[in-house]
């Protein structure tokens, strides 16, 4: 539970800064008043103050230490995350460039953009993986930036990409356990 908080508010976070220009345009598209944008802003503020709440909440402990090294784990764990949205902003600057042959925004902008297209994947329920919504979301995401042709190629290519990265990562931790195990019984 934890770990779907923390990464959760990383990503709309990550997604509400690094992505900026393209929420901002898209809400300008529909119009919308300043308090929804306001209301939006105080949505992600409240969601991180429950969450924070919850974890220390769960931790069971009041000790300072101990709150003080939940906070640490959880910063850390953020950071990482943020590091994660950053490269695979680059991933996607690569597969872009690749694609598209032109220019091709900042990794941080497509930092923003994978990390909204992650966290509507991940909220919205019955869609394994965030199958279909992300790539939905990362092409229009990709048409706001410029790809208008090329979006929809580079959205499969990064689900194909990511996909066999997670694939390849999944074949050795099982590698790594069944040695791990062996050493074990021996």
């Amino acid at each position: 539970m934890a770990e779907a908080v923390l990464v959760t508010i990383t990503a709309a976070s990550v997604t509400m800064i690094f992505a900026h220009p393209i929420l901002t345009r898209s809400l300008d598209q529909l119009q919308s008043p300043t308090w929804l944008r306001v209301t939006l802003f105080g949505l992600v503020t409240a969601a991180t103050i429950v969450a924070t709440a919850y974890l220390l909440r769960r931790s069971g402990d009041t000790k300072a230490k101990s709150l003080a090294s939940l906070a640490t784990g959880a910063a850390i764990a953020c950071a990482l995350y943020v590091v994660f949205y950053i490269a695979n902003g680059a991933l996607l600057v690569g597969l872009a460039a690749s694609l598209s042959g032109g220019d091709t925004p900042s990794a941080l902008l497509l930092a923003g953009v994978v990390s909204l297209a992650w966290f509507a994947g991940f909220i919205v329920p019955g869609a394994p993986a965030g199958l279909g919504v992300r790539e939905l979301i990362l092409t229009i995401g990709l048409e706001q930036v410029g790809f208008r042709a090329e979006a929809l190629a580079i959205a499969l290519t990064y689900r194909i990409v990511t996909l066999l990265g997670d694939l390849l990562l999944a074949l050795a931790a099982y590698a790594l356990a069944r040695r791990a195990t062996k050493t074990a019984k021996n």
